[in-house]
């Protein structure tokens, strides 16, 4: 394996693996799948340990292909190239957040000596997926999903085809015949809806969850019959493929409508001038709720909460269009690199400049 310390990045040598849990390895097998991962190439590892993907993609599908393994403290914007090239990588992982930083940032970070082939990850944009492509020159890009509750259970064909911003296709087992995946769609009643339609994802593998740890209640209300309910409000088109829309703690309940926080966050960030955007629910009138857009523009430029909210008139239906934006020089994120809408919502600040003006665009340090 192979670390970056703190004097620097070195080889160390690892003579065997004393123990490993059968669904780590599972779950490395079933990405090997998705990634195609050989025995001499190498996995870059920026995600923590406790997160499944590190954990349950990154180590164990090099320990399932006898590859080897990257693992560096943190993920670095302005580094990540020049690790990619140190540690002679093949295959990493780059979250969406992550993604959008790389492509904003200057192309004098930049290495061209690399051996990268294969990025896992999802989010990506039109311009993420080009950049990636005809920029920084990494031939293949795998969109995939996954919960440490059900790990490695869709991912974009390794051949293709490749639907932008889908999870992909029910995963497969490289070594097991039949169906690893099986999904359903469901409706508020637990009826299967058709391909097309929004509902909640429910999901049944073989290296399911046992439960959640001293939390009966919370297990039984996500594990029906062995299916695992996700949480997740989803779509399939006709091809089979499934397609994310929100979590349903992510839905905006407004005007009798539910509008999807995620879909929000997509238009707005594909913005030219924005480089990162999250929509969340703030109180409105009559114990309805309103929308709040908070915004990162991108250095340099400027942007207006009016273009915001036109931007969004052109895209969407007049009942998604955000009611207040605010605009902050960075969102923040958890250790895995997604926007911490839990923190945004906890922010007296914003509040603060949603009251102030009925529905201006404000600008929040």
């Amino acid at each position: 394996f192979f670390f970056q310390a703190e004097d620097g990045i070195r080889d160390v040598a690892v003579t065997g693996v004393q123990t490993c849990a059968l669904p780590i390895l599972l779950a490395g097998e079933v990405h090997l799948e998705r990634t195609h991962l050989q025995p001499d190439e190498r996995v870059l590892c920026m995600l923590p340990l406790y997160h499944v993907n590190a954990l349950f993609y990154t180590f164990g599908s090099a320990v399932a292909a006898g590859a080897s393994a990257a693992i560096v403290p943190r993920f670095s914007a302005s580094q990540f190239w020049h690790i990619v090239a140190a540690s002679r990588a093949t295959h990493t992982t780059v979250m969406a957040s992550a993604g959008a930083l790389l492509v904003q940032r200057p192309r004098s970070e930049y290495v061209d000596d690399h051996r990268l082939r294969v990025v896992n990850g999802s989010g990506f944009t039109p311009e993420t997926l080009r950049a990636f492509r005809e920029e920084f020159h990494v031939p293949v890009i795998i969109e995939g999903f996954g919960m440490t509750e059900i790990p490695a259970t869709f991912g974009n064909p390794f051949g293709g085809p490749h639907k932008l911003g889908s999870m992909g296709v029910p995963a497969k087992h490289p070594a097991i015949a039949g169906a690893w995946t099986q999904a359903r769609i469901l409706d508020d009643d637990g009826r299967d809806l058709p391909d097309n339609a929004a509902g909640e994802l429910a999901v049944r593998v073989p290296n399911i969850m046992q439960g959640y740890f001293r939390d009966p209640a919370q297990t039984e209300a996500a594990l029906a019959d062995g299916w695992f309910l996700t949480g997740d409000i989803v779509k399939r088109d006709a091809d089979g493929f499934y397609f994310f829309v929100a979590r349903k703690k992510d839905i905006i309940r407004r005007r009798g409508e539910n509008v999807a926080g995620a879909e929000l966050d997509r238009v707005i960030g594909e913005h030219p001038a924005v480089a990162e955007a999250a929509a969340i629910a703030v109180p409105g009138d009559f114990n309805d709720e309103e929308i709040m857009a908070v915004v990162a523009p991108r250095p340099g430029m400027a942007v207006t909460g009016e273009q915001i909210r036109q931007w969004c008139a052109d895209r969407l239906a007049a009942h998604k269009i955000p009611r207040f934006v605010v605009f902050l020089p960075a969102l923040p994120h958890t250790a895995t690199h997604k926007v911490a809408k839990h923190l945004l919502k906890q922010d007296p600040a914003l509040l603060a400049a949603m009251s102030s003006a009925g529905n201006s665009a404000q600008q929040s340090g």
